[in-house]
């Protein structure tokens, strides 16, 4: 009775440590968004890699299927945290996925809803401009520029002087674009070129 009833124990509590260890288990990439919002326009979604983003990686992101913007890192450059805005033409699944030299494919997904669905202009109506600010170790920029058919940002080139981040967009970037990049290590002489789809 005795050898049952410490048998019946030491499972339990194999099973509670299999329990906590699962549900410590920290994934390399965690996708961040509000559940509900209320302008499809502009969606803030956050990109947080637990175990930094580094040359030879491959991220894309999607929303119901369709491609928002892709990115590729070059030289040292490691990468903490992405922010992004993005266009939510409806409620559906953003899908970011992280490609790794030798390891399978990570899919991470994550439910939105949102108040009042976007759509894609056909012309754009914004006089093209940037604006950097590096603040807290982060390189934050906003794109003048509408997302439209006829103009969107095709890819934003940073260098940070020991390697470079290249992000492809969409018309599926929110209206005058932002992006916040948080690199282990910041460059002094950090430069930047945007290219727009005209």
């Amino acid at each position: 009775m005795k050898l049952k009833l410490l048998f019946s124990l030491l499972v339990l509590l194999s099973l509670t440590a299999c329990g906590l260890q699962s549900r410590n288990t920290i994934q390399p990439l965690e996708v961040r968004a509000h559940s509900h919002n209320r302008n499809g326009n502009s969606v803030p979604v956050s990109l947080v890699f637990n175990t930094p983003m580094k040359a030879g990686d491959e991220l894309t992101l999607r929303h119901k299927g369709n491609k928002i913007a892709q990115m590729t890192l070059s030289g040292t450059v490691k990468l903490k945290v992405l922010h992004i805005r993005i266009r939510a033409l409806g409620d559906g699944t953003i899908n970011a996925r992280l490609t790794r030299k030798g390891k399978e494919p990570l899919s991470v997904n994550k439910l939105v809803s949102v108040g009042k669905y976007s759509e894609i202009p056909k012309e754009n109506m914004v006089k093209f401009d940037k604006k950097i600010r590096i603040k807290d170790g982060a390189y934050k920029m906003i794109i003048l520029n509408g997302s439209a058919e006829s103009s969107y940002v095709r890819s934003v080139d940073i260098n940070f002087g020991h390697g470079q981040a290249l992000l492809k967009g969409s018309p599926y970037l929110s209206p005058n674009p932002y992006f916040s990049f948080k690199p282990v290590k910041l460059g002094k002489n950090t430069t930047s070129v945007v290219k727009l789809s005209n």
